[in-house]
């Protein structure tokens, strides 16, 4: 940013403030690596854009190939997280960026099934969930289903509505 006593303001245009940290590498993986700020504890690079820091491998996705959509993120094929080079990056949900992360050994995605009686705090079974439904259904009050199974009536409710259990037929 640049100021003339009298005049207004003058910051720099992203794309000038981009290249003039940008260093490419001249080895068989091309990257083109960051070498201006960097995240506290994050070797990704960061720059100033509209008066807030932002990840610089995302900055140069908006140079390069426009905006990016809500709800996706800028993911690295290389695996080199100051690397900026947009052949580089690819969009992807954060299911994408575990699943990449998994793909090329640097983590585990195992998603616990915690439904139904896989769930630590349940305290029905499956056959419970089939007889509160048919309770329900012959007219049983939610009171009486409830003080039988432990529950509170809005458990119930909501087991009868497939609210809850639903996986349970």
């Amino acid at each position: 940013m640049y100021s003339v006593p009298g005049r207004h303001t003058y910051v720099e245009p992203l794309e000038i403030r981009f290249w003039r940290f940008v260093e490419p590498m001249m080895d068989d993986r091309g990257c083109w690596i960051w070498t201006g700020n960097r995240a506290v504890k994050l070797p990704y690079g960061r720059i100033r854009f509209h008066g807030k820091m932002m990840p610089a491998h995302r900055a140069s996705w908006l140079l390069h190939r426009g905006p990016i959509p809500d709800a996706l993120w800028v993911l690295h094929s290389c695996d080199n997280p100051p690397c900026v080079n947009p052949s580089h990056l690819f969009l992807g949900t954060a299911l994408d960026n575990a699943r990449d992360k998994v793909t090329k050994g640097r983590g585990s995605f195992i998603v616990p099934d915690n439904s139904g009686t896989n769930n630590g705090h349940a305290k029905l079974t499956e056959s419970d969930v089939r007889e509160i439904r048919a309770r329900r259904a012959a007219g049983e009050t939610l009171r009486s289903i409830g003080d039988r199974f432990g529950i509170c009536n809005q458990n119930v409710s909501f087991i009868a509505a497939r609210r809850t259990w639903r996986l349970v037929i």
